[in-house]
C-alpha cells in the first residue's frame, strides 16, 4: 500500500512538468512557431524568458498569483489547469497499472504516451474548441502500428495491451475503432440525411455516405453545402473531429472497454449539462466534446477485468 502511495505521488508529480511542457505546446501549435521543442518559454505579452523558478508547475501561478511578474499580465488558467489535470490522470494510470501489477515497460509506455495525447487534445480542445491534428494523426497511427506489431508478435501484443482478451489484439482493436467511429459517424450521418432528404438535395446525401468510408484517410470536408441558402441552417449533433477522437479511443481501448468509455462518457456529459444549465441557467452553450471523451476513457480502465459484462447485459436484454 506504501509503495502505491509513493507511485501515485511521484507520477503526479512528475507529469505536471510533461503538463507545463504541453501547454506551451498548444500555444505554438496554435500559432504555428516552429523551435516547439528548442526554443525558450515566454510571456506571451511582455515576451520576457521565464526563469525556472516561474516554471516550476502549479507552485509557479500561486506565488505570482496568477500574473506575470514581470507585465503583471494575467496569466491563462490553461497552464495551471492543464498542469494538474496532466498530473490527475497519470496518477490515475500509475493507480491502475500498479493495482494489476503490470510490469511490463511496454504496458507503462503506451498507456502514457496515449494519456498524453489525450489530455494534450482535450485542454487543446477546451481552448479553442478544435481539434489539431498535427498531435493526433500521428498518435493514431502509432498505436495501429503497435497493434500490427501484436499481430505479427502476440508476447508482445499482450504485453502492451495486456488489458485486452486473450484473442488476437489487432482484431479486438480493430473492432474497438470500427464501433466506436461508427456511432459517432451515425450522429453525423442521420442529421444530414434528414436535411439532404427535406431539401432535396441528393448530392449532400450522397457525400455523407461516401464520406464515412474516406474520411478517416483524409482531411475533413465538413461536409459543407456550396448550395446552401443563408437561412438554412445545417444540423450539427458533433464535430467532425470527434472521428478521429473515435478512432484513437477505439484502438487503445478494444471492443469491451470502448463501450464502456460511451457509457461514462454520456453519464458525465448528462451530469455536466445539467450542472451548467442549473448554474449558468443557458441554453445553446458549447461544450467541448473531447474533455467528456477523456473522462470516459479513463473511467473504461476501472472496468479491466469484467469489461465483458457489458456485452452479458445487452445480450440479455
Amino acid at each position: 500500500m506504501e509503495m502505491l502511495t509513493f507511485t501515485i505521488i511521484v507520477f503526479f508529480l512528475l507529469w505536471t512538468i510533461f503538463g507545463s511542457f504541453a501547454s506551451v505546446l498548444i500555444t505554438r501549435i496554435r500559432e504555428k512557431k516552429w523551435g516547439i521543442l528548442t526554443g525558450r518559454s515566454e510571456c506571451p505579452v511582455c515576451h520576457h524568458t521565464l526563469s525556472g523558478r516561474e516554471l516550476v508547475p502549479l507552485f509557479s501561478y500561486l506565488f505570482q498569483r496568477g500574473k506575470c511578474h514581470h507585465c503583471k499580465t494575467k496569466i491563462s488558467l490553461l497552464y495551471p489547469a492543464l498542469e494538474l489535470l496532466m498530473g490527475i490522470v497519470f496518477a490515475f494510470l500509475a493507480y491502475i497499472l500498479e493495482i494489476h501489477m503490470v510490469m511490463s515497460m511496454y504496458a507503462w509506455f503506451f498507456l502514457i504516451f496515449v494519456g498524453f495525447i489525450m489530455v494534450f487534445t482535450a485542454m487543446y480542445d477546451i481552448h479553442y474548441m478544435e481539434i489539431s491534428d498535427i498531435i493526433l494523426i500521428p498518435a493514431i497511427g502509432f498505436v495501429l502500428l503497435l497493434l500490427f506489431i501484436g499481430y505479427f508478435f502476440p508476447e508482445m501484443g499482450r504485453e502492451i495491451f495486456w488489458y485486452f482478451p486473450e484473442e488476437n489484439v489487432l482484431t479486438h482493436g480493430l473492432l474497438g475503432a470500427f464501433f466506436l467511429y461508427s456511432f459517432f459517424y451515425i450522429q453525423i450521418l442521420l442529421p444530414w440525411l434528414w436535411y439532404a432528404i427535406s431539401k432535396r438535395k441528393w448530392h449532400v446525401a450522397r457525400d455523407v455516405i461516401l464520406w464515412y468510408f474516406l474520411f478517416p484517410f483524409s482531411l475533413p470536408f465538413l461536409m459543407k453545402d456550396d448550395e446552401n441558402d443563408e437561412d438554412d441552417e445545417i444540423p450539427w449533433w458533433i464535430g467532425a473531429w470527434d472521428l478521429r477522437i473515435a478512432l484513437l479511443m477505439g484502438l487503445s481501448l478494444g471492443f469491451f472497454l470502448s463501450i464502456w468509455a460511451l457509457i461514462f462518457t454520456y453519464l458525465f456529459g448528462a451530469t455536466l449539462g445539467v450542472i451548467l444549465l442549473l448554474w449558468k441557467r443557458k441554453r445553446g452553450m458549447r461544450v467541448p466534446f473531447w474533455p467528456l471523451l477523456l473522462v470516459g476513457w479513463c473511467g473504461a480502465f476501472l472496468m479491466i477485468g469484467n469489461p465483458e459484462i457489458v456485452g452479458q447485459i445487452f445480450w440479455n436484454l
